[in-house]
């Protein structure tokens, strides 16, 4: 594995205190490939209206290398994987070392990957012929790919030509040595656009329902034992978990322009019960605005739950978009 050490003023040791955590946003605004920016507390401090105050960005890293790259977030390093038919490379970027290394090649049997994901120790990638799984903190520092299942997640419909509704949720254990395979946990979908995130005291997973609205969702049960290969359909399932929509209209842009109709949002968990939404609108050309909005959740005095800013803060500032596949995602570590 090859490793290239930065040792300008951003050096990671130096700008981290007492185990601080910052904001990590990975933008397309370069012609030659994608930056890595970061965002610390100072950034939001007094900047609490709901527009947002002006940011100023400076990457800390850029990344030159071709579209189609896919983001993901494993302990301190943001992770950059392209699809086998672009690259057969990773690239980490360590926010506490500012040190950029190249992973190995990616495994013969990895086939186009659909997203990446981290959970535990290792960063997974479902893709059209299983899911594999990259484990960066391998024997001898070394990073090395496994194969955590064989089996592609394969719906009931999707070999037909035309639009398929997914009514069913599945779900694959990592936790386990051997090739896993998918579970159907019922008929049944999670209330989320995007990723969920686990909130400890809300002891609820947390995400994106609409636009609109967060949704608090609890934690699904753990499925019986059923042994790998057995009819999903003869296993016990677990009953639908409850959830909560949670009113977000304050977070997100009321500007009723269509033409700023088309937008992204990603939701990022910052720990210590308070997360992040970041916004993407449209604004002219091969720009876009992005916001960041930093909340908590409150319960009012009727015992509800609801989002609120009032003691977080709101960022905004206009950067360029040149992949058209892309969305920018944020991490906190």
């Amino acid at each position: 594995m090859s490793k290239r050490q930065r040792s300008d003023r951003r050096d990671g040791a130096k700008r981290r205190r007492h185990g601080q955590k910052h904001l990590y946003l990975v933008l397309d605004d370069w012609e030659k490939g994608y930056s890595i920016h970061e965002i610390d507390d100072h950034a939001f401090e007094n900047r609490r209206s709901s527009y947002g105050a002006e940011l100023k960005l400076a990457p800390v890293v850029r990344l030159e290398a071709p579209r189609g790259v896919l983001i993901g977030a494993l302990g301190s390093k943001v992770v950059a994987l392209w699809q086998p038919t672009v690259s057969k490379w990773a690239v980490a970027y360590d926010t506490k070392t500012a040190g950029l290394a190249v992973g190995p090649p990616h495994p013969d049997a990895l086939q186009t990957m659909r997203f990446v994901v981290a959970a535990g120790k290792k960063l997974y990638a479902v893709h059209e012929g299983g899911v594999h799984c990259l484990d960066l903190e391998a024997e001898e520092h070394q990073w090395a790919w496994t194969r955590a299942s064989s089996s592609p997640l394969r719906l009931p419909g999707c070999d037909q030509d035309g639009p398929v509704e997914i009514t069913s949720t599945f779900s694959l254990d990592t936790g386990g040595d051997g090739d896993a395979g998918w579970k159907r946990r019922g008929e049944w979908l999670l209330p989320f656009l995007g990723q969920g995130h686990y909130d400890a005291d809300l002891d609820a997973w947390v995400g994106l329902h609409s636009r609109r609205y967060m949704c608090t969702c609890d934690v699904p049960e753990p499925l019986a034992d059923v042994r790998s290969g057995d009819d999903d359909h003869d296993a016990p399932a677990p009953p639908q978990p409850t959830w909560e929509l949670v009113s977000a209209s304050s977070l997100f842009s009321a500007d009723p322009d269509p033409r700023r109709g088309d937008s992204a949002a990603s939701l990022v968990h910052m720990g210590n019960g308070e997360f992040c939404v970041v916004e993407a609108l449209l604004a002219t050309g091969e720009y876009v605005q992005l916001r960041l909005i930093r909340f908590r959740f409150e319960r009012d005095r009727h015992g509800r739950l609801r989002a609120s800013s009032r003691h977080c803060g709101a960022l905004s500032c206009i950067v360029r978009k040149l992949d058209p596949l892309f969305s920018p995602r944020a991490f906190c570590m």
